[in-house]
This record gives C-alpha cells, sequence and structure tokens, in this order.
C-alpha cells in the first residue's frame, strides 16, 4: 500500500512537484515547500497558503504518514470553504490521494484526522505537516 501512495504521490502533476527518490529529494521538496508556503504567508495570499499545504499533504503521503495527510487535506478544503474559493478546492481536493489514504487507515482513525483537520487552522496543519516532514527527512 505504501508503494501505491509513493507512486501516486509522485505521479501527481499538479503544482510540478518533482518524485521523491530519495533522501536528497525528500529535503529539496520540504525545503521548497516550506519556503513558498513562508512566502505565500508573507504575502497574505491565503488560497496559496492552503494550496501549497495539499502539496504538503502530498509530500507526506509519499513518505507514508497517512493520519497527517488526511488531516492537512481536511484542513485544506476547510480552508478553501471558508474563502469561498470555488476555483482553486479542486487542486485542493485530491481525492485520489484521501482514497488511499482512507484505504491505508482504519475508518474511525480516518474519520477521526478528518475532523481533527477541519478544526485546525491551515497555518497550524501546515506547520504540523512540516515538522512531519522534517522527522522524516
Amino acid at each position: 500500500m505504501r508503494g501505491r501512495i509513493r507512486r501516486h504521490a509522485n505521479a501527481s502533476a499538479d503544482g510540478g512537484a518533482r518524485p521523491l527518490t530519495g533522501q536528497d529529494r525528500a529535503e529539496d521538496a520540504i525545503r521548497l515547500l516550506e519556503e513558498a508556503s513562508d512566502l505565500m504567508r508573507k504575502n497574505d495570499d491565503r488560497v496559496w497558503v492552503v494550496l501549497v499545504g495539499c502539496r504538503l499533504a502530498r509530500t507526506l503521503a509519499a513518505l507514508g504518514r497517512v493520519t497527517e495527510t488526511a488531516c492537512l487535506l481536511a484542513s485544506g478544503r476547510q480552508a478553501l470553504q471558508d474563502l469561498r474559493s470555488e476555483a482553486s478546492r479542486s487542486r485542493c481536493e485530491n481525492e485520489e490521494t484521501a482514497a488511499l489514504v482512507r484505504e491505508e487507515l482504519r475508518e474511525a482513525a480516518f474519520a477521526e484526522a478528518r475532523e481533527a483537520g477541519r478544526k485546525s487552522s491551515v497555518d497550524e496543519a501546515v506547520a504540523i505537516a512540516l515538522q512531519e516532514l522534517r522527522a522524516d527527512a
């Protein structure tokens, strides 16, 4: 299952993310996503802060961090709803990643992670994701 999640996250064309094929790639992805998140936050571009968070979710999925992935995807979805950003929601609403994560987690754990994500601000969820990614790098 982890291989399927990794292949899906690596193949994602949204955002032009490079595949995670080794430790150096994971570290590069973390660094670039953190820089993008900081830049979008400084520019007060809330939609793009969320979209960068969703890219972080795909990186988490590639690293097998399925609970954190579910939480971050739910936080991003909720934030986009709150921002009333219809055009961008589909870019964050990565149902394929969510479906793969749902397969990996028990239904109760998946629902719990999604609920935690909906209750978290996207900034909190991104900070947690970056912390998790650094721990794996």
